[in-house]
């Protein structure tokens, strides 16, 4: 029989299909000339698409903390552990193990739990403990929002009303579940937190942690109200020191335009001191007890 036609590729499906051939051949080879870990991500999702184009999530952001940051603040970081608090699946987990002792990776969402012990497992990342449940101020139940397309934005609300897939998840008190679940006796060198509105309510419940440890904190601010509150908690453990970890363009241009501009100019990864009469989010809030590792102007 003769061939039939069955549809027609547009032009501009071809173009799309022939620059996005040699687009992905070239950032895989890219990632594997780096030796980034190998993810395991979900398609048509924020953190997938930025995995593809740069071979992990906020890359540059990572490389700062890792290179620069973790070195200089934490000289005996390879004795220590990290607490990845809303690991997602595990952009930063992979990222702090090499640099770490240990690393406990929390992460409530039944989702994106599957990913995260599959990147663990397809790194061999041996010092890397998946602990399944959120941590906050209180044992409790409470309701979970999975976000499909940004499972990064999934989060804790107050009623499932609405919600066409409710679920309840435990949280446990964050003192007296490391209580009960540490016993590695390495001192905690670092916290990350990415809860997406619930960090100052973890913060509540990690009180006693904080004051023993003193580790740098990382955590992400939605808010202004979010990050004030934070940072008063924060105060009252002995934080002096807070900075803000983000890209920088030297130009008062529109989001637009910047995007634009960093294409041909590059961005650089500032880190300065966090004002706090600033009113929006912060991607990266840093904050430490002493500022002693900064160098000297």
């Amino acid at each position: 029989m003769k061939p039939i036609r069955v549809s027609r590729v547009r032009r501009t499906s071809h173009l799309r299909s022939f620059l996005g051939d040699i687009i992905v051949q070239r950032m895989g080879e890219r990632a594997r000339r780096l030796q980034l870990p190998r993810m395991a991500i979900f398609a048509h999702d924020e953190i997938g698409d930025w995995v593809v184009i740069d071979g992990r999530y906020e890359a540059d952001i990572l490389d700062a903390i890792t290179g620069w940051l973790v070195p200089r603040a934490l000289p005996e970081h390879r004795l220590m552990t990290a607490l990845d608090i809303g690991a997602n699946i595990g952009n930063h987990t992979l990222a702090f193990a090499p640099v770490f002792a240990r690393v406990l990776a929390f992460e409530p969402n039944p989702i994106a739990l599957h990913l995260l012990r599959a990147n663990v497992e397809i790194n061999q990342l041996r010092n890397v403990e998946i602990v399944p449940v959120a941590l906050g101020s209180v044992d409790e139940t409470q309701h979970y929002h999975v976000v499909l397309g940004n499972l990064g934005a999934s989060h804790f609300v107050a009623s499932s009303d609405g919600d066409a897939n409710p679920q309840v998840l435990d949280v446990r008190q964050g003192d007296q579940f490391l209580r009960e679940y540490y016993k590695h006796g390495h001192r905690i060198g670092l916290v990350k937190l990415d809860v997406e509105g619930m960090e100052a309510t973890v913060f509540e419940g990690l009180t006693q942690t904080l004051e023993r440890h003193k580790p740098i904190v990382l955590f992400e601010a939605i808010t202004s109200g979010e990050c004030k509150r934070s940072v008063s908690i924060l105060c009252d453990l002995g934080y002096e020191q807070f900075f803000t970890l983000e890209r920088y363009t030297s130009t008062s241009a529109s989001t637009a335009v910047k995007a634009f501009l960093r294409l041909f100019y590059g961005a650089d990864v500032l880190l300065a001191p966090l004002h706090f009469g600033e009113e929006g989010s912060h991607s990266l809030v840093i904050a430490t007890t002493s500022a002693g590792w900064l160098p000297q102007n």
